[in-house]
């Protein structure tokens, strides 16, 4: 098979039958080993050899190149699986409100232990990094001369105390309510279905305690904020 050599640097030139185009083969400054490069017909398709993008490739890839420029325009990106997308910028700002409200009364007579108050709200956050911010309105009565204390539970865990003895009473029967208000931030990390709950607990063995008294609302706002 015949060959053409070309000594130091240079071109060569394959014209057309008629002489009107061209392709040119340039000869580089140095090469780490031998490239081979066929061409079969006259779209000049690279059929073997490598090229290496960081060192061989210049210029522009045109953009109608990339997935045809399906979607493409000033306010788009081209991501990592081969798509146009609208970058969306959600720090700092409100991603969802759940809203939640109880008013069927819930009773703790002489007893220290916590228990479930009736008031949940369940939120999924879209991301595992949005904060959650908790508003909470608790309406509660407790009778006897003793204290009510509450406690905040997210899926199954205690995650915050939010105070005690808020509301007394001097009397062995007590007609009159209090609202506790109370607001949490939390960091649930993830992105399942979280519940929220609160709890309540007598300070003493001596009284009784309600919440949602006579239907009285009792409040839960759950805000997702984005990271």
């Amino acid at each position: 098979m015949a060959e053409i050599r070309v000594k130091e640097t240079g071109t060569i030139k394959l014209f057309e039958s008629d002489n009107t185009s061209s392709v040119t083969i340039a000869s580089p400054a140095s090469l780490g080993a031998d490239r081979t490069i066929t061409l079969p017909d006259a779209s000049v398709t690279l059929a073997s050899g490598t090229m290496n993008d960081a060192t061989n490739l210049s210029g522009n890839i045109p953009v109608s190149n990339l997935n045809s420029g399906t979607s493409a325009s000033s306010s788009t990106f081209w991501r990592g699986d081969g798509t146009w997308v609208t970058p969306t910028d959600t720090t700092g700002k409100i991603l969802q409100v759940v809203y939640s409200i109880h008013t069927t009364v819930a009773q703790i007579s002489a007893s220290t232990t916590y228990m479930d108050t009736g008031l949940t709200a369940t939120i999924t956050p879209t991301a595992s990094d949005s904060t959650i911010l908790i508003f909470i309105t608790q309406e509660t009565r407790v009778e006897n001369s003793d204290a009510v204390k509450f406690r905040l539970d997210r899926g199954g865990s205690v995650i915050e105390y939010y105070g005690d003895g808020f509301f007394y009473s001097g009397a062995a029967s007590h007609t009159d309510s209090s609202y506790v208000a109370y607001n949490y931030k939390d960091s649930p990390a993830t992105t399942s279905s979280t519940v929220y709950k609160t709890q309540f607990a007598l300070g003493s063995t001596t009284g009784v305690g309600y919440t949602s008294v006579n239907s009285n609302p009792s409040t839960m706002t759950l805000f997702e904020i984005g990271a």
